[in-house]
């Protein structure tokens, strides 16, 4: 019981672990998910204590598309049927050789998608050079045994855009998965015309667990893409005006 309350996400952070560097260096980026390689790997729900965002947790009650779509990390495939060990675990895989980062592309296209803009190293991973092209990843801290990377290639948690495609089904879905490069994909239509001529600018005020408010200005209708869960009970207004949310 002890462990359990000490660990629990939701004890007071100051109460687990005096904040360490590599910590404070995170929150200098609190509009990005972090991806822990190898032996960087970071536990589930760690994040929620410590107050920095990540794709990845633990938790018996989450909602099962997100775990499907956790799941084509793996393979570019929607785990369809769950069992006791993948119900609970929204987990990107891991890697342990010095070239499997680059080479594992469908991990790789999903940490770029969900934003997870910081990539942290150790150490024992024994990573390599070529491990983190750095064409692709910015060395931007060193220190104690870790590295942070700067994923170059991660789409912004927040962005809009009039480029999207619509899928019907988990089949479809993992197709345009695999092939679209920056397209959103979409259940439904949203009623939109595609542009690349649409200019767009948008200003965070709040972000919150529970509220998101942007100032934001577009030449045409466009889509506003949050990469946060799509979840039960959300709502959105535009100008005060409610508007549906697709999940994407």
């Amino acid at each position: 019981a002890y462990y359990f309350l000490k660990f629990n996400p939701f004890v007071p952070s100051e109460l687990v672990f005096p904040e360490p560097k590599i910590l404070s260096e995170i929150k200098k980026y609190p509009d990005t998910r972090v991806y822990g390689y190898s032996a960087s790997t970071i536990e589930g729900n760690f994040q929620t204590g410590m107050l920095f965002r990540s794709a990845e947790g633990y938790d018996p009650l989450y909602p099962r598309w997100y775990g499907s779509l956790m799941h084509t990390s793996k393979k570019g495939v929607p785990l369809i049927k769950f069992d006791e060990t993948t119900r609970s675990q929204a987990t990107l895989p891991n890697g342990y050789a010095e070239d499997n980062f680059m080479k594992d592309s469908y991990r790789l296209k999903l940490i770029n998608l969900t934003a997870s803009g910081l990539i942290l190293d150790r150490v024992e991973s024994g990573s390599k050079e070529k491990t983190f092209d750095p064409k692709f990843f910015q060395n931007v801290y060193q220190d104690g045994g870790w590295t942070i990377y700067k994923n170059l290639g991660a789409s912004p948690r927040i962005f809009i855009t009039t480029d999207f495609q619509i899928y019907k089904g988990d089949e479809q879905f993992s197709h345009k998965f695999v092939s679209s490069s920056s397209s959103v994909l979409l259940e439904k239509d949203p009623g939109i015309a595609r542009s690349s001529q649409n200019v767009a600018s948008f200003k965070i005020l709040t972000d919150s667990p529970n509220e998101i408010v942007l100032d934001a200005s577009t030449s045409t209708d466009s889509i506003l893409v949050i990469s946060d869960t799509f979840y039960p009970g959300w709502k959105a207004t535009v100008d005060g005006k409610s508007v549906e949310i697709l999940k994407a």
